[in-house]
Formats: C-alpha cells, structure tokens, sequence
C-alpha cells in the first residue's frame, strides 16, 4: 500500500453501487461492522461501523482519510457518502427496523444537516431500546447542533449511566462543557477518559486544547506529546503543540511542530498559516510568505493569510503586494478592522513617499475605529504614527503614551513590540515621524 499521498482534484471510483465521483474534503461513512486504518498495512485503529471519516486523498480504491486526527488508508467499499448511507440503511431499516439501523441513518442525516430527520431517528432508536447509550449519545450531538445544550448534557448524562464504562461518553461530555469554557471541568472528564482508556489519543489531545485554554501549558505540551507517542500520524496534535509553543513565545519549536504537521497534512490551510505566523514571529518573512502562499492556495478566501503575508510584503518593502492583499482582506471581510489599520499603517509609515496617502490613512483608522467599541493599543499606535506624520507631535506622543499604557496592561506582550513603540514614541518626542525601513530577508 502506498504511503505517498497523491493530489488530484477528482477521481472516479466504481462501488458495487455504481460510478460515484468521490473528492477530497469529503465526509464518508463506515458501513461495514469494522474496517481497518492502515499505513504500510500496519492497522492504526479499527473503525466500526457508523464512523465518519473526512476522505484527505485518494488512490485507486483507497482513500487515504481523517479519523479524529489520525490519517491513515481505508478502502473505500467498507465506506458510504452520506446520501448512499441513507439509502443504505433506509433499505436496511424495511427488512429490519433496529435500533441500530434507526441510529445510524439517523449519524447520516446529522452530517447531512437535516437534524429534523436525524432527531426523528433518534428517537425512534431510544423508543425501540431505551437502554441505548449510542442512542443518547447520538441525540445528544443534535441537541448540541440546534442550540439545546441543556438537552445534550443530559442526553449525555444518560448515556454515561448506561454505560458508565465508556471512555468516549466521558470525552463527548467534556467537549461541550470546553465549548462553553467550563475546562477545569471538561478537564475532569477527559482525566475519566484517560482513566478507562489510556491509549486513545484524541482524548490526550482534547484534554491538552483544555488546558491550554487554562493557560497551563507545561501540562498542555505533555498531553499532547502523549498523544503523538501514541498516534504518531497524529497532525492535529503536533499542530496544537505548535500553538501552546506559540503562546509561551518558543516559536522555533512552534515551526519544528508545525513542520511536522505539515509533513503529515502538507496542504492543511490552518497550519500552514499558523507556521507563517511563527516565522514572521521571528523575522523570516520569506519563510512566511510560501506558508502563506500555500494557505491561500488550499483556501482562497482566507483573510487572516491575506493581511499576514501582505505585513510580511510591507516589511521586505514590496509595498504595491502588501497594498494588493491588504485590499483583498478587505474585500473578502468588509468589517476586517485590523486590515483597516495595516493598509493605514502602511500609507502612513512606507519609507518609499510614493506610498505616503495620509487622507486615505486617516479614513482607515476612522473606519477601524468605527468597527471596534474601544481603542486598542494597536489603533493608537495607529494614530500616533499618522500624527507624527502630520505634523501634530503633541497628540503624536499622546496617542504613543497612551499605547504603551495599554500595551504594558498586557502581561503576555511581546517585549518586542513594548520597545518598537518606546522608540517610536522617542522620534516623536524629537519631533520626527517614524519610517519602516524595510528588512533584507
């Protein structure tokens, strides 16, 4: 079985069912009682029937496929699109009406998001056996999707007293108490997970996100260093590892993470940016913009690449770039504020005149301002600059101070960015405008 993940936009695949046009990005279901994960036919996990899986690639009959963050190779007979799940199990329901065939057509309509129909099924599975925990983990999941998060908990809640041994009901019941930033207690939960299954990294991974959150992050590296011990395919991991990295500002070992994803996932549009934004955390701006490139590639519409690889362009001095993505934010998010002040900072700042517009700056920043209840520091940095440059020091330094007042509110702030505005504050207070001089990387 080949491990090499082969890229192709559309690929034809013949089922006992017909001919199917099968594509990435795809959300297919298990519809054999069991099918194996393979890369290099060792088995990863073993997928039971109404698993879904997200289809990454595709090889002749083998998709290689996502599964809770472990990718692997399944063939694609043991597996469904969603619309022929339907079908399937609708016919399986007329010549046998279980609980289980209710429930997974209902798994069926939930991706389809027809959570009427998935709801209904449900239901009818928990009328023909009330004492199953799939069931009222199932309805659970709609609950959650429609907005009825009291529900969900206690359909849950149930599910945990029927089968008080399952270590995925634990986990379950700790993504929605993290959805709602309840993590000391989602905490708890995964602990009950780990505790009954140790060897299942999703639930590492997912208790890591919790602590994370919390800000413990020491403890947060080791889950998820646990969890690629334990799935070494496991991109999402070593991507989350990247990110808590990130947040305590080791971004070389946030790269050397989010390499690592990337190796597994290399067109994954999230990473990819996330990677950008370390290597520009350390001044490798051209490192930056070919992760930026690629997540725009996978993601056309992805804002946030957009302005960071145009900030990356505005520091190489590739001024008329960095004015072309800074617009494109724009254009895809109208109520972008912090691309407002990004195409403001540089028409107020560029160290070629030619970019100097400060009528246009000035409406940025106002339309920035509109779009925020409150100043931020970044908006008076902003404002500072675009002073300076008029002229007015007096309020040039006053808008400076008020930055760094602001700034220095902020206990995880870059120093970087506390003396970059410190020294601006310094020209003003000399009566000079600042000017970006562009770096040579």
């Amino acid at each position: 079985m080949k491990t090499i993940i082969l890229y192709c936009l559309l690929i034809f695949v013949i089922t006992p069912s017909g001919l199917f046009a099968q594509k990435k990005g795809e959300r297919v279901i298990v519809t054999t009682r069991k099918t194996d994960m393979k890369v290099d036919e060792t088995v990863l996990k073993t997928l039971s029937e109404g698993y879904e899986v997200i289809i990454k690639d595709i090889n002749g009959p083998w998709y290689w496929v996502d599964h809770k963050g472990t990718v692997g190779w399944v063939h694609s007979e043991s597996t469904k699109t969603v619309d022929q799940a339907i079908d399937f199990y609708t016919g399986q329901i007329a010549n046998n009406p279980s609980s289980n065939n209710y429930r997974y057509r209902g798994d069926a309509y939930r991706l389809k998001k027809n959570y009427k129909s998935a709801l209904s099924d449900f239901n009818a599975a928990i009328r023909l056996n009330p004492n199953s925990a799939n069931a009222f983990e199932s309805r659970s999941k709609i609950y959650n999707k429609t907005g009825k998060k009291a529900n969900a908990f206690a359909d849950l809640n149930m599910a945990i007293k029927l089968d008080p041994n399952s270590a995925n009901r634990y986990n379950n019941r700790a993504v929605i108490l993290a959805g709602n930033s309840k993590y000391a207690e989602a905490i708890q939960d995964y602990s009950s997970a780990i505790s009954l299954n140790p060897n299942k990294g999703i639930y590492y991974n997912n208790r890591g996100l919790s602590y994370k959150k919390s800000k413990q992050y020491d403890l947060a590296i080791k889950d998820f260093t646990t969890a690629i011990r334990l799935v070494p395919t496991y991109a999402d991991a070593y991507t989350n590892r990247g990110n808590t990295y990130n947040s305590l500002k080791k971004f070389e070992a946030a790269i050397n993470d989010f390499e690592k994803s990337l190796k597994i996932d290399p067109k994954d549009s999230s990473t990819n940016y996330k990677a950008g934004l370390s290597y520009q955390n350390i001044n490798q701006f051209q490192q930056a913009i070919q992760k930026y490139n690629i997540a725009i590639k996978s993601n056309p519409k992805y804002r946030f690449a957009y302005r960071a690889r145009g900030i990356c362009y505005r520091k190489l001095g590739n001024y008329s770039k960095a004015l072309q993505d800074f617009d494109k934010a724009i254009q895809l998010s109208p109520k972008y504020t912090s691309a407002y002040r990004s195409r403001a900072w540089l028409k107020t700042t560029a160290s070629d005149p030619n970019y100097i517009d400060l009528k246009k700056a000035k409406e940025d920043l106002k339309q920035a301002e509109s779009l925020s209840s409150k100043k931020s520091w970044r908006q008076y940095s902003s404002l500072a600059a675009l002073y300076a440059a008029e002229g007015n020091f007096d309020k040039a330094i006053a808008a400076g101070k008020k930055c760094l007042e602001l700034q220095k509110a902020y206990p995880d702030l870059r120093k970087e960015l506390i003396q970059d505005s410190e020294a601006r504050l310094k020209l003003y207070q000399q009566n000079k405008p600042y000017r970006e001089i562009p770096q040579n990387n």
